[in-house]
């Protein structure tokens, strides 16, 4: 299943945003990974075993010093996420704050993954 549409939603006081229904089915868990990639102002939201699958792709790519590097980068900067049983999501406020997002969000279907935006950008 593909990720797909756009919602607008507000982040609450506890630095949680309630996912939409049919982001959350199409995730298909209540568990998920958020990264965000050093230089870009958005978060990526993927499917747990989609996340494995890129990794490990990505990590027998290169090897040495820069598998290191990468694993790095890649590690550092993702989060396993879970939704609650209201649906909502604490997002690392590391990310919030690499993100720009102060309060109002748009959560967009990009195909293979979905992403999450400062409204204003």
């Amino acid at each position: 299943m593909q990720f797909n549409g756009y919602y607008d939603r507000t982040l609450d006081a506890k630095k949680r945003i309630v996912m939409p229904p049919k982001i959350r089915d199409m995730i298909g868990s209540k568990e998920f990974v958020v990264f965000c990639k050093p230089g870009e102002n958005f978060l990526r939201i993927y499917r747990q075993e989609q996340w494995e699958e890129i990794t490990n792709e990505l990590l027998f790519v290169n090897d040495g010093v820069e598998r290191t590097k990468l694993q790095r980068t890649i590690f550092l900067n993702s989060e396993n996420c879970e939704m609650d049983s209201q649906s909502r999501v604490l997002l690392p406020t590391r990310f919030i704050e690499k993100a720009g997002i102060t309060r109002d969000i748009v959560i967009i279907g990009v195909g293979q993954r979905a992403e999450i935006w400062a409204k204003d950008r």
